[in-house]
């Protein structure tokens, strides 16, 4: 990675003293890196951006939120209807405290608040990490919809 020919891994105590020279391996941090990268886009990067979107709401946007249905969305109308739609990644009917993707074309739409680590409608604009990550570019007018239980 460093283009260095080797690296020297020392330990030294007391009694004794140990070195290895590593060389490099290309494959392996191929691996290495392609999992890290993973693991930052599932894992960290969620957390670090929950973190910021959930701080505290005040007066001003609360009075731009809206207590909408998931199934009063696109209607307008509350639907009787006994057919389940699932929501979120996790895929589990309507329940709790949920949150709708601004960009329109959000494969999911909907979230809840427990799987995507909000405590509290964000102050802005919010979109899933799917669509974060697939460099959103707004398009149209995004969606202010929450929905409380």
């Amino acid at each position: 990675m460093s283009g260095s020919e080797y690296c020297d891994f020392i330990v030294w105590t007391k009694s004794d003293i140990f070195i290895e020279r590593i060389e490099p391996n290309t494959a392996f941090w191929n691996n290495v890196l392609s999992k890290a990268n993973t693991f930052w886009q599932s894992a960290l990067l969620p957390k670090l951006v929950a973190k910021y979107f959930t701080r505290r709401v005040n007066n001003d946007f609360k009075s731009h939120v809206s207590t909408t249905l998931p199934s009063q969305a696109e209607s307008g109308t509350i639907s009787q209807s006994s057919e389940e739609e699932l929501w979120c990644s996790c895929r589990k009917p309507e329940y709790g405290r949920m949150i709708a993707c601004d960009d329109r074309s959000c494969q999911y739409q909907w979230f809840y608040f427990e799987c995507i680590g909000l405590k509290r409608p964000p102050q802005r604009l919010w979109y899933c990490l799917e669509c974060r990550l697939n460099n959103y570019k707004p398009k149209g007018r995004p969606r202010r919809r929450i929905r409380h239980e």
